[in-house]
């Protein structure tokens, strides 16, 4: 064995990990970012990033202090990502068909078109499904863009456009 794993050892069973000397973090540095040392590397580097602020990337190199990290999405961020609907064929001239997703079914749930004044053009129940499609005419609507929007429980849960074109 070589005399830094006694040592090293000795620090663990003897003493403490938070408490190494730096003859003991440099070693655990070492084993940190050794490529074949396995899950004695992994365990290192926890011990090093844990206690004593010294962090490696998943390669095994130490990160840098200045590396900003990415916020986690908000809730509404997640429900956005989750609950998806789309417009096809888009544009349209005879028909739209509305696809969607939903992460939650509910009763109350409705989709509603709109024209760009905001005008409601039509409100369909859709009842407690995951996923489903609607399908519109759009035979009779003047050439435009139209929004749409899924609610549940009268909150926005998705909403997209389409462009009818005659």
């Amino acid at each position: 064995m070589k005399q830094g794993t006694l040592h090293t050892t000795h620090a663990i069973v003897g003493g403490s990990i938070a408490n190494m000397d730096s003859a003991d973090v440099q070693f655990m540095q070492t084993i940190a970012e050794d490529e074949t040392a396995g899950m004695a590397a992994r365990k290192a580097q926890n011990v090093l990033c844990f206690h004593y602020d010294i962090c490696y990337d998943m390669e095994g190199q130490p990160k840098s202090e200045f590396t900003p990290r990415k916020p986690k999405p908000s809730y509404e961020q997640l429900l956005a990502q989750l609950n998806t609907s789309t417009a096809f064929p888009n544009p349209a001239d005879r028909h739209v068909t509305i696809g969607y997703t939903l992460l939650k079914a509910k009763e109350r749930t409705a989709m509603h078109v709109y024209d760009l004044s905001g005008r409601q053009i039509d409100s369909r129940g859709l009842g407690k499904v995951y996923e489903g499609q609607q399908l519109f005419d759009t035979r009779k609507l003047p050439s435009g863009v139209y929004l749409f929007k899924i609610v549940q429980e009268g909150k926005k849960i998705s909403e997209g456009k389409f462009i009818v074109t005659h």
